[in-house]
């Protein structure tokens, strides 16, 4: 009997072991697929804003031809700009008669090429558009840091800012969308350490804020000490005053301000749950596109759809997450580690040292979710056992892989922006670009550590 007991245990062991390898190799290998088709989209991305950036080129030729040089007007450099005004002149141009640049006739042999270039033009906006909104309104970095590098980088490298300041700029402040709600790394995190969502988008308000603040002042000190990084512009007499400037800003800000309180506002004011918030914010991204003009049912039942992918894609992640602690945890996985921890005398405080060490050092080679579904499941059980805020770990999880968007050879926001730089900007101006970053992110690490009240203080004043 002994010896079946035995036989049994030895068996029930090894299925263990080799169903966590299974799970861990499933989890990593969704993983990288997660970010290999992400890098696919972006690369088709970049390849038609290069083709329409030539078609538009070939078209103001066509132009410049047209209505004489001395006629002939520039696009804006700003991207967004360049798009609405090509969309502009090919869609008159087409039948020929006026167009912003004055009268025009039409143009035959390009009628073809007109029309192409002005689906293809309008195909490039949507993509922008939908680029642009689902970056700001769900935390995903990739379109972020597209479109600053887009809109961003060319004129601070054509007014002379420092290269390496600039992409530093733009990668760091691009990535703030992990770090400052709302986040959708927060909604695969809260679930995966069963804690609440609201508890962490309420708690790294804070931090998200002030590791944004840390940016400007860092920025502001270095342009104050050394100006020839970040050279101040002449004044223009056409720029409009102060006030115009505030008042232009604050019109534009007000729609999406109601849109960031009807999900975050009302969770910090108690109004609503974390999922009654979502709801709100649903219904406020389709009372804008009403506002906007741009409500369909064809939109809306894509959003649907879209809906529906998204959340199935992180419910398998949190499938695969669950099924991965709860073998762990099954074959007495914690129960090693905390033995492990006792055995080395290891306190609370180096225990989290570790932990956090173990999750940045993984930033460097992992993507975020495999980092949140390996190290999680573990580090959590661990913290709770030795009477640690769930909360405020978490917090300090969120800025340590923060740095995993940085820190080379995986550094997702340094290629992002690689794509789309010009080639006088190498690879190692971008890795020196973003080092002053990772350290403000290690120091707003240090001050969430040695002042837990940062993170714990705001869900505690809302939540009670």
């Amino acid at each position: 009997m002994q010896l079946s007991t035995r036989s049994f245990s030895l068996k029930s062991l090894v299925t263990g072991i080799v169903a966590v390898g299974l799970v861990s190799i499933a989890i990593v290998i969704y993983s990288q697929w997660l970010v290999t088709r992400d890098f696919q989209r972006n690369t088709l991305f970049l390849r038609l804003m290069q083709t329409v950036q030539q078609e538009v080129a070939t078209a103001h030729l066509w132009f410049e031809e047209a209505l004489g040089g001395d006629r002939y007007i520039s696009i804006e450099d700003d991207v967004r700009a360049q798009v609405q005004a090509a969309q502009l002149l090919v869609g008159a141009a087409i039948q020929g008669g006026a167009t912003p640049l004055g009268e025009i006739p039409p143009l035959p042999e390009a009628r073809d090429n007109l029309q192409f270039l002005s689906q293809h033009i309008g195909e490039f906006d949507r993509i922008l558009s939908e680029r642009w909104e689902a970056s700001d309104t769900t935390g995903i970095i990739g379109g972020e840091i597209v479109l600053l590098g887009l809109l961003a980088l060319p004129q601070m490298l054509r007014l002379g800012y420092d290269k390496k300041l600039a992409i530093g700029t733009i990668c760091a402040g691009g990535s703030l969308g992990t770090i400052i709600p709302p986040s959708v790394v927060v909604v695969i995190l809260a679930p995966v350490a069963d804690v609440s969502v609201g508890d962490l988008f309420v708690g790294m308000l804070i931090p998200g804020l002030l590791l944004a603040a840390l940016y400007i002042v860092y920025i502001i000190g270095r342009c104050i000490i050394w100006p020839e990084d970040g050279p101040r512009l002449p004044p223009d007499p056409s720029d409009p005053g102060l006030l115009e400037k505030l008042y232009i800003t604050a019109t534009a800000m007000v729609l999406p301000l109601f849109l960031i309180f009807a999900v975050l506002g009302t969770i910090v004011l108690g109004w609503a749950t974390p999922t009654e918030a979502a709801a709100m914010g649903a219904i406020g991204t389709v009372i804008l596109t009403i506002v906007y003009g741009q409500f369909d049912f064809k939109t809306l039942h894509a959003s649907f759809l879209k809906t529906l992918q998204v959340t199935a894609m992180i419910l398998t992640i949190l499938l695969g997450g669950t099924m991965f602690a709860g073998v762990f945890v099954a074959l007495g996985g914690i129960s090693a580690v905390e033995g492990m921890t006792s055995a080395a005398n290891l306190t609370a405080n180096q225990t989290i040292f570790i932990l956090l060490a173990l999750a940045f050092l993984a930033g460097f080679v992992l993507d975020l979710i495999s980092i949140v579904l390996i190290i999680i499941p573990v580090a959590i059980a661990i913290m709770r056992k030795m009477g640690v805020d769930d909360v405020w770990f978490c917090i300090m999880f969120l800025v340590v892989i923060q740095t995993s968007y940085l820190t080379p050879p995986m550094a997702p926001a340094i290629f992002y922006l690689r794509g789309i730089s010009p080639p006088e900007i190498t690879l190692g101006d971008m890795y020196r670009g973003v080092i002053p970053f990772i350290a403000i992110e290690l120091l707003v690490l240090a001050l969430v550590y040695f002042f837990p009240a940062l993170a714990l203080w705001l869900p505690e004043l809302v939540f009670g």
